[in-house]
């Protein structure tokens, strides 16, 4: 019984300093936000088909199986889309993202908002700026809210997740706009 309390003892000595450590550096707070933006060899017009039409956001967002239209076409504010993710860093486990348009704004402007049902809620904006008639500079801006007191602590650990998925994301669009 004696070493059952040093083993709890010595654990309660190790997690404290890494708790410590996580609130401190922002874990707790639950909400994370993340900004990337980059040059796109492409045309404005033909960068917003590829972050509008479902079948292309598949093909360069990491972790995503399947896109369900909820709404009839054409895109616009009030369109409802669930994704459905299978989450790498949770060993594949499927999980269920419903999307609805807020703002929209033909090729300059797509804002969403994301809905994971006991995960996280989100807001994903998507603004194109035609920087010629050949070249669009795209910056993407996301915040999440997370709701799980688990994810709210290590926050700071899930960020540099999401931000280093972000970049792969952003950097897979800009590669398969440009061979278009």
């Amino acid at each position: 019984m004696k070493w059952l309390l040093y083993l709890v003892a010595a654990i309660a000595a190790l997690a404290g300093p890494i708790l410590i450590f996580l609130i401190a550096v922002g874990g707790g707070r639950g909400e994370a936000r993340h900004v990337r933006s980059l040059q796109i060899d492409r045309p404005a017009d033909v960068v917003f088909t590829w972050i509008t039409e479902p079948a292309r956001v598949q093909s360069w967002v990491g972790w995503l199986v399947e896109i369900r239209s909820l709404t009839p076409p054409p895109t616009a504010v009030g369109s409802r889309l669930l994704w459905v993710m299978e989450d790498r860093n949770n060993g594949n486990q499927r999980m269920d993202v419903n999307t609805e348009v807020t703002r929209f704004e033909q090729d300059r402007l797509l804002e969403t908002r994301l809905n994971a049902p006991g995960a996280f809620t989100a807001t994903v904006t998507y603004e194109l700026q035609p920087m010629d008639a050949r070249r669009t500079y795209l910056t993407c801006r996301a915040t999440y809210h997370y709701e799980r007191w688990l994810a709210k602590l290590l926050e700071p650990i899930i960020s540099r997740s999401a931000q280093q998925k972000l970049k792969e994301d952003l950097d897979r669009l800009k590669q398969k706009a440009e061979a278009e």
